[in-house]
């Protein structure tokens, strides 16, 4: 039996999947998770790390590989590729992008520099790295470098490169070079670089790597620090040159106390550009003012403070996304500008690093005004619903209701399990749009309302996969969905299927209509008197009657079953409202 569906199986797969069949889905998803596994553990072969620190990476690029797949099941248009092809190039490409990030945080290099152990040379130089023994005496390491220093050409970048990774590895090893060689090498290296860096591009180079490469959940030492911008410098300029370390030390305190106040108190917090390892302690200034003869206190793991940290800029993203006030074009421009004074670590469900990933016509109204604790949590939903629906994976919740004393309560202890499969804004309020199990109805549940919202996963912590129906708008597939025609035919969000229904309303009346269903609306051409006209819309008979009878001095509904549900509920107000 083979480990993997075949070509024909997984297109067949893919085609009962669209048209709604779980079970079809489930099978696609079960195939592919091995195979994104697989691809995960084939993009670190070549890469030298402890096994430990290579199973941590597996689970970041198996999540970068299974968006790809996700990706691909979306977008695969049958007849170009075969489907494994397309979503090969898929996964592996969301792979390459996710290692790169993690192995070269500053983004500028082609790849991550790496070792090729079954080449058995470097990458950059082909230096050969098989003779570096593993434990060596001192003149076999001064051989072994003599002889490559023999063999390189002053003017050669790469080979100075080769040299001085010769001798990391060497001294990582705990191999010897004696102090001249040492001394010999740095020289032909010194003397290879493309041009010198003055103090004042050091302390700009500085900043930049710091902004990249930190923020609030990472920061870095000197010795990375160093490690990084030999890194750029390589790639940017094709340069070598590394500073005495009282030089990067020096230049870090010089911006330091630039930006940064002197002093440390409760009240200056947020005048802070860079933060570092005791700067609460005022570590900085009793460095500088510290007695002579007594070793001055370190300071080390440096992070850059953004213009805005992690959570106001998911904040932010997401009013862009959902905001009826820019247009798609402007709303992407917008949010690359954001997401471009973030460190190269920011993540967002709303941003793919290219465009948006939210359904920017999913917007029908601006957002109402709400409390500062709902608003936390109505983004923090948003946030959690966009992920699941990114990764299509199932979610669980609770569903509340307001007390008389403004308090937000659970209706039941209940946990409500839905697939979504949209967010929408509707009249103020944010709907998430999915099915239930069992149910073939699409649900509709008010975001602000949910609490402790989060994604099932399974008991290896996987995401537990969506249940794929017959819906028009099915995530998975790459069928074109219009939110605002959905949200038209289904009035204030209700459930119940929606039906051709014709109003009469006179002609200066239409923006009652398309405040309501927008463009999905059109004049019949059924007679009527002079001044009037008669308008077909597809929408919820339930909630027409009420949106009738809100209306009743301006329009009339000319369906003879809805028009016998509005005298009912007429008759129900005359009990209520008719006695003296």
């Amino acid at each position: 039996m083979d480990k993997y569906l075949s070509e024909d199986e997984v297109r067949d797969l893919i085609e009962k999947a669209k048209n709604g069949d779980n079970n079809a889905w489930e099978a696609l998803c079960k195939n592919f998770e091995l195979y994104v596994h697989d691809r995960a553990w084939n993009s670190l072969k070549e890469i030298i790390m402890p096994v430990e620190h290579r199973k941590d990476l597996e689970e970041d690029l198996y999540m970068a590989g299974w968006h790809g797949f996700v990706s691909a099941i979306r977008n695969f248009i049958p007849g170009k590729d075969k489907f494994l092809t397309y979503a090969t190039k898929c996964i592996d490409e969301d792979i390459k992008d996710e290692l790169e990030l993690l192995l070269n945080p500053l983004g500028i290099t082609g790849k991550p520099k790496q070792y090729n152990k079954k080449a058995g040379t470097h990458s950059k130089s082909g230096v050969s790295l098989d003779e570096c023994p593993e434990i060596v005496d001192p003149k076999a390491v001064d051989d072994f470098v003599n002889e490559d220093v023999a063999r390189s050409d002053n003017n050669d970048v790469e080979r100075a490169i080769g040299i001085l990774e010769i001798m990391r590895i060497l001294e990582d090893k705990k191999s010897a070079i004696s102090e001249e060689k040492r001394e010999e090498l740095n020289k032909i290296a010194d003397g290879l670089e493309k041009e010198r860096f003055d103090s004042q591009r050091l302390v700009l180079q500085i900043l930049k790597v710091l902004r990249l490469t930190t923020d609030e959940k990472h920061s870095i030492t000197i010795e990375k620090l160093k490690e990084l911008l030999r890194t750029y410098r390589i790639a940017k300029y094709g340069n070598i040159r590394r500073e005495a370390p009282n030089t990067y030390t020096s230049a870090l305190e010089s911006i330091l106390l630039e930006l940064d106040p002197l002093e440390y108190t409760r009240e200056k917090e947020s005048e802070y550009k860079i933060k570092y390892e005791g700067y609460k302690e005022n570590r900085l200034k009793n460095r500088i003012n510290g007695e002579k003869g007594k070793k001055a206190p370190s300071i080390t793991n440096f992070s850059y403070v953004h213009t805005f940290n992690n959570d106001e800029l998911n904040k932010l993203l997401q009013l862009i996304s959902f905001s009826d006030l820019f247009s798609y074009d402007e709303k992407n421009k917008l949010i690359e500008k954001l997401v471009g004074t973030a460190s190269v670590y920011y993540r967002s469900p709303f941003w793919d690093g290219e465009k948006i990933r939210f359904n920017s016509k999913a917007i029908h109204r601006r957002i109402a005004g709400v409390g500062q604790e709902d608003r936390g949590r109505l983004s923090e939903n948003l946030k959690i619903i966009q992920d699941a629906v990114n990764n299509m994976g199932q979610i669980r919740f609770k569903f509340n209701r307001y007390t008389a004393d403004h308090v937000m309560i659970p209706n039941t202890e209940y946990w409500h399990t839905l697939s979504p499969y949209h967010l929408v804004v509707y009249h103020d309020n944010y709907y998430c749009i999915g099915f239930m199990a069992g149910d073939e109805q699409a649900k509709h549940y008010r975001v602000d309302l949910m609490s402790e919202v989060e994604i099932i996963q399974d008991e290896e912590g996987k995401i537990i996969p969506i249940e794929v129906t017959s819906f028009e708008g099915l995530p998975i597939s790459n069928a074109a969905w219009n939110p605002e025609k959905y949200m038209a035919e289904h009035l204030n969000m209700a459930y119940d299927e929606p039906q051709d229904v014709r109003i009469k309303i006179k002609n200066t009346d239409y923006t009652i209509i398309h405040d309501w269903f927008g463009d999905y609306y059109e004049k019949t051409d059924e007679t009527c008197e002079e001044g009037y006209d008669i308008v077909k819309v597809r929408t919820s008979p339930f909630m027409i009657v009420h949106w009738a009878m809100q209306y009743g001095d301006t329009v009339e509904i000319m369906d003879e079953g809805i028009r016998a549900k509005i005298r009912e509920e007429i008759r129900k107000m005359e009990s209520l409202y008719g006695k003296d």
